[in-house]
């Protein structure tokens, strides 16, 4: 499982995830509305969010995309008492 950061969404319900230590845009990482879970609508994600991911690989492009995409869960809830 990676982390990143969502950097760009668009109209077409694609968007890019920049990895955790990522610098720049070359390492982001695709992906498509379809492959993301635990949310009801793509439209719940936002740029600047912080998700969690599978790294899988498109088919017809031949190149990797983040798949069962999900939000990120805070390492503790809760004040910790």
């Amino acid at each position: 499982m990676a982390r990143g950061t969502i950097v760009e969404m668009n109209y077409w319900q694609n968007g890019s995830i920049r990895p955790d230590g990522g610098s720049d845009e070359l390492q982001d990482v695709a992906f498509h509305w379809k492959d993301v879970r635990g949310m009801s609508s793509f439209e719940q994600l936002d740029v600047g969010q912080v998700v969690e991911y599978d790294v899988g690989r498109d088919q017809r492009q031949g190149t990797i995309k983040a798949v069962n995409i999900r939000p990120s869960m805070p390492y503790a809830l809760g004040d910790g008492t």
